[in-house]
């Protein structure tokens, strides 16, 4: 049975509302939008965001350290690496409108910055091959030598090594810290030394084979 409370409570419904449910995500008498719509919409942008082409940009960092800018990065689903004893570098994997939207809208976003081309200034972009190689270098054993300038030292035979972890990386053996090792660049702007690889795992690559790593 409905009593007269029912009732009023009804018809006060009805009144801010006469056509029932908010179907069309009406906004109600304060101003504010249903919480399943605002919850809605933040679905939609966030699958828009993972829609996008991700691609590995890279990154300086400003008065924070990896370690510490990880949460934030982990909570807007963006991927990330750090190379080892660079502490002010660390490459983004996501797409432009997250990246965009990580750097506009968090605090730790406010101190990442793109690296940008010396020559046309546009935001560094690393090729996934070549990032795939550049972290198995810096994950692999032995004590791989990761530097952000182009080592003063003579190139040697352009190499492919051809077992082991590492297999399939293409660089060019140069001698560091006494040991022989395989060199590569990587987006021109931080270059990575292998740990030293035995000859007997190495083939020399033709000088007219063509290769997708730069020379240092």
């Amino acid at each position: 049975m409905t009593t007269l409370a029912d009732a009023a409570q009804i018809e006060t419904a009805e009144t801010l509302n006469p056509e029932g449910p908010n179907p069309e995500g009406r906004k109600d008498p304060e101003g504010r939008m249903p919480a399943r719509q605002n919850t809605d919409k933040n679905n939609n942008r966030k699958r828009r965001e993972m829609e996008e082409s991700r691609n590995w940009y890279a990154m300086h960092l400003f008065y924070i350290r990896p370690a510490s800018a990880a949460p934030a990065l982990e909570e807007a689903g963006i991927e990330y690496f750090t190379p080892p004893t660079v502490s002010s570098l660390i490459f983004l994997r996501a797409g432009k409108t997250q990246i965009y939207n990580f750097l506009t809208f968090t605090a730790t976003g406010q101190r990442v910055k793109h690296m940008r081309s010396r020559i046309d200034g546009s935001e560094i972009i690393v090729k996934d091959a070549d990032m795939d190689i550049f972290i198995r270098i810096c994950q692999s054993f032995g004590e791989p030598v990761i530097m952000t300038e182009a080592p003063k030292v003579k190139l040697g035979d352009r190499v492919r090594v051809k077992e082991g972890s590492l297999a399939g990386l293409e660089g060019n053996v140069v001698r560091i810290r006494k040991q022989k090792r395989v060199l590569v660049c990587v987006a021109g702007i931080i270059w990575a030394a292998t740990a030293h690889i035995p000859a007997d795992m190495l083939e020399v690559i033709p000088d007219d084979s063509g290769s997708a790593n730069e020379k240092g």
